[in-house]
C-alpha cells in the first residue's frame, strides 16, 4: 500500500511512500518505480534537471517514517500513538526468553501487529487482532519447544 506525498519542489510528479515490511526496508516510489539511491538518501529528478535528495526519518513506527527533504520533516501518514506502538512490540519480549526462535517469531508478530494498527478498522478490533497475533506467536513458540526437546536423543 503506497502512502502519496508531495514535494513542493516536485510539483506534478507521483510520489509515495511504500512503507516496509518484514522482508524489505520502506522506499520512495515514483509512477510505481523505486527511485534510485545515492548515499542513502532517495534521489529524484525534477524536469529541469536538479536531483532533490529524499532521506526517511524512523520513529517508534519503524515501517512507515517520515521525509526528509531540503532540512524539512514531511507526515506522509500520522504517526502512530506511543500506546499502540509499545503494544505492537511487547512480543520482543520473546527475544529475553525464547531464544533464536522466540526472538523470530516476536519480531514477524511485532511487524504484524504494527501492520494491523494501520488497517482501516476500529480500534477495539485492532486491538483484539493484536492480541491474537501475539499469542499465536507465543504458541507457535511453546510448539516449536516441545517439538526441539522432544526429537533431542535422551529426552524421551
Amino acid at each position: 500500500m503506497d502512502i502519496p506525498f508531495a514535494l513542493p519542489e516536485a510539483e506534478g510528479i507521483n510520489l509515495a511512500l511504500r512503507p516496509g515490511g518484514v522482508w524489505g526496508g520502506a522506499k520512495i516510489v515514483s509512477c510505481g518505480q523505486v527511485l534510485p539511491k545515492k548515499k542513502g538518501k532517495f534521489i529524484v529528478t525534477l524536469p529541469d534537471g536538479r536531483e532533490v535528495p529524499i532521506g526517511l526519518k524512523f520513529g517508534l513506527d519503524i515501517f512507515t517514517p517520515s521525509v526528509e527533504v531540503n532540512n524539512q520533516i514531511i507526515d506522509v501518514a500520522p504517526k502512530l500513538p506511543a500506546y499502540q506502538a509499545i503494544w505492537s512490540g511487547l512480543p520482543l519480549a520473546m527475544i529475553a526468553f525464547g531464544g533464536a526462535l522466540g526472538g523470530g517469531l516476536g519480531a514477524m508478530a511485532a511487524v504484524l501487529n504494527l501492520k494491523i494498527f494501520r488497517w482501516n478498522l476500529s480500534l477495539p478490533l485492532k486491538f483484539v487482532l493484536t492480541l491474537l497475533v501475539s499469542l499465536a506467536s507465543v504458541l507457535i513458540w511453546l510448539c516449536g519447544v516441545v517439538l526441539i526437546y522432544t526429537l533431542l536423543p535422551g529426552n524421551k
